[in-house]
């Protein structure tokens, strides 16, 4: 592939924990960073979680036995708005779309408005990782999973690594298009709950 118009296709890799800090690749997360903040993107991402407070998780403690319920949130780009790549590694994908929210106990149903999801970026021994749906708070990027139903948001699940990861092996100077497939599913234990946490979707980031 010639000149600048360079294409990368990342297949999910799940990583093990800690992997990310492995002889970190500052070259990749930086390209990638510079290439994002203007870019474009255009795709779709939707997250599910499932969550259920049990004795087993430490629902006594956490106050959330009996609690349980789903939370679906999907997400449309918006290729008119450009990317915003922030410091901490997080890239902030403007967009519309929904949030749903059902809980059987207590009983409850909510539809939240979602204009934005973020992807936490860093280099490693293999060349950089991505994790679409990652949170962080004051950064720009809304919380999928944070409704009035109960139930933990993804900020309450802890690190990034509970979301699937997509490696880009290279990250080269003169990349102008970046196109990513990804998809996972994570069971944990967590904040009182047993959660199972699934993201799936396609992704194109074009150079403004």
């Amino acid at each position: 592939m010639a000149g600048r118009s360079l294409v990368l296709v990342a297949l999910l890799a799940l990583a093990c924990a800690g992997a990310d800090a492995a002889g970190a690749s500052s070259g990749d997360a930086q390209r990638f960073g510079r290439f994002a903040s203007p870019a474009r993107a255009s795709g779709t991402m939707t997250m599910v979680l499932t969550y259920e407070g049990t004795s087993k998780a430490g629902c006594d403690a956490a106050g959330t036995c009996g609690v349980k319920g789903t939370v679906t949130a999907r997400l449309v780009m918006d290729p008119a708005r450009k990317v915003a790549a922030v410091p901490g590694g997080i890239v902030v994908l403007p967009g519309k779309g929904g949030i749903t929210a059902t809980a059987s106990s207590p009983r409850c149903s909510e539809r939240l408005k979602l204009t934005s999801a973020g992807i936490a970026f860093t280099g490693d021994a293999g060349g950089l990782l991505l994790r679409p749906g990652a949170f962080v708070a004051g950064v720009g990027a809304q919380d999928p999973f944070a409704t009035r139903c109960g139930g933990p948001a993804l900020a309450d699940l802890g690190r990034p690594d509970i979301l699937p990861a997509v490696r880009l092996k290279k990250v080269p100077t003169s990349v102008t298009d970046v196109r990513l497939r990804f998809g996972g599913t994570t069971r944990l234990q967590r904040a009182g709950y047993a959660a199972t946490v699934s993201v799936r979707g396609s992704l194109r980031l074009r150079a403004a």
